[in-house]
């Protein structure tokens, strides 16, 4: 593995599914159904439409999800947040897409968050869940809120030492 992927899998296995950051993270993770791989591609759009068309040709016992790291994007949120929409407008209806990046702020907080840490990663990436793999777990509507409220919560409770040993780890 890489270093990209080797960064990103251990940010995945010890923050995303070792915190419960996503509850629904593990068994595609432990089940070897969850694709990593690094776009290293100078046309970051036609990567991004190879792995959407290798994720649709897949089959849900072999390929769950993908997550699509792009280590040499921008640092500039914003502009990587242009290309998540300018990929999301491309996004085939029976996927869905989370955007990820070292310097993600959900528009509603302050930049320094700790909510923040749920979306930024160690590397610009994008993450491609199939729709009806997500509704066959997601039971009500109200549930992405609760998920959002506890994760916010374990990172408030989090003391300030904790905190900075456990992002100093991701940021790159």
């Amino acid at each position: 593995m890489n270093q990209f992927l080797t960064i990103t899998h251990s940010w995945i296995e010890e923050f995303i599914i070792g915190r419960d950051i996503c509850p629904f993270a593990a068994k595609p993770f432990f089940d070897k159904r969850f694709r990593l791989v690094v776009c290293q591609e100078k046309n970051h759009a036609d990567f991004f439409r190879k792995e959407q068309e290798f994720l649709i040709q897949s089959t849900l016992e072999s390929l769950s999800n993908s997550f699509l790291v792009y280590p040499f994007a921008t640092d500039s949120f914003l502009d990587f947040l242009d290309f998540y929409y300018d990929c999301e407008a491309e996004l085939s209806p029976n996927l869905q897409m989370v955007c990820f990046h070292p310097h993600f702020y959900f528009e509603s907080t302050d930049k320094k968050a700790r909510i923040n840490w749920v979306n930024r990663s160690p590397y610009p990436s994008l993450h491609l869940l199939r729709r009806d793999e997500i509704a066959a777990v997601v039971t009500d509507q109200s549930m992405g809120e609760r998920i959002s409220k506890a994760n916010e919560h374990k990172l408030e409770k989090m003391s300030e030492e904790e905190f900075q040993e456990m992002t100093s780890k991701w940021q790159t």
